[in-house]
């Protein structure tokens, strides 16, 4: 396995929760209903999965290696990515700020909340497929054995530091996944 394996893994369980943030929206624009927790359970997700877990490994490990691995450091995306990590946020706080004014009463937060959602899950997707076609590639071509290796440690043992987290989080998204009518 290489460490790029463990950040694709990864982009798999975040594409399943867009899915059902995706169809929790639809839902939502519809009728107004939301499954009992599921704003929050998406803000928890977002905030310890996406945020400090899996972009995390990227920003604090990946990044710093390759720009360590690599001669031309204006050939790699880090600029951008990291500034696609923080527009990912800035829809998010924006999205669970609107999500908090509509539990309070105001009806008007309502199309916010499915802009910036959207707006988010339009943004994530695209930010994976590029990491997936284009960063972890990279990695994959500059890290030697011993360098891959390293990295791959790192990434365990944030992974075993983790462990009830992550395995909440995916039983969460199943959950809603097998969930009827969602």
């Amino acid at each position: 396995m290489k460490s790029s394996d463990i950040l694709r893994n990864e982009h798999i369980i975040i594409q399943r929760f867009l899915n059902i943030l995706e169809k929790a929206l639809f839902r939502f624009e519809r009728d107004s209903r939301q499954p009992p927790g599921f704003f929050e359970f998406s803000s928890a997700f977002i905030r310890d999965y996406i945020e400090k877990f899996h972009h995390s490994k990227e920003e604090e490990v990946l990044f710093s290696a390759l720009e360590k691995a690599c001669d031309y450091r204006e050939d790699l995306p880090i600029e951008e990515l990291v500034h696609d990590h923080h527009l990912g946020r800035d829809y998010t706080k924006k999205a669970l700020m609107a999500v908090e004014q509509y539990n309070r009463g105001d009806n008007q937060k309502k199309r916010e909340i499915l802009d910036y959602f959207r707006l988010y899950i339009q943004h994530i997707r695209y930010h994976s497929k590029r990491e997936d076609r284009v960063l972890y590639p990279m990695s994959d071509r500059l890290f030697d054995a011993k360098m891959d290796a390293k990295i791959l440690s790192a990434y365990k043992a944030q992974d075993k530091e983790n462990t009830s987290m992550t395995s909440y989080f995916e039983k969460v998204i199943e959950t809603y996944e097998n969930m009827p009518g969602f």
